[in-house]
Formats: C-alpha cells, structure tokens, sequence
C-alpha cells in the first residue's frame, strides 16, 4: 500500500501513542484495560457533536461509535499477524 508522507507520518504518530498506551497498560487486569479503553473512546465520542444539538448529535455520535468499530474489527487480524510476527506485544 503506497501511503502519501502525510498519512504515513499519521501512521508512524498512531503506533507511537498505541505503544505508549500499551506500556502503561501492561500487567493491568484485561477488565482495567477494558474500562480504560472505553472511557477513552466515551471521552472521544464525546467531542462528536452538531450545532443543532439534540437528535443531531445522537446521529453523528452513533455514526463515528459505528465507524470506530468497524475500523477496530478491521485491525484485530492485522494486530493478529503483528503479535504472531512478534511487532507487537499483547498488553496483558
């Protein structure tokens, strides 16, 4: 996959923080890890909204919620191969 300097440098920023957050996490029971991760994607879901409030927000909150998890279950053969590969480590 060719990626423009723009969205590798995006890439690059992305495994850095997950890697950081994976070291913090390290040794945490999978349920802190679990109650971590969703307050952090809460938080995110959060700063969705639209100006006219209300139902409006419910719907775009419910779209990125919707596409967060479809890009979550896109990850995990990939997250798969990178441990299987020894990449990446597993958090817990």
């Amino acid at each position: 996959m060719t990626r423009t300097p723009e969205q590798q440098a995006r890439v690059e920023r992305v495994d850095t923080v997950a890697m950081a957050m994976m070291e913090i996490m390290i040794g945490e029971q999978r349920a802190v890890q679990g109650a971590v991760l969703a307050d952090l994607v809460a938080l995110w879901i959060v700063g969705h909204s639209h100006r006219d409030g209300g139902d409006k927000t419910d719907k775009v909150r419910t779209a990125a919620l919707s596409r967060f998890l479809e890009v979550v279950v896109r990850l995990i053969p990939i997250n798969e191969q990178l441990v299987a590969e020894g990449r990446k480590k597993k958090a817990h």
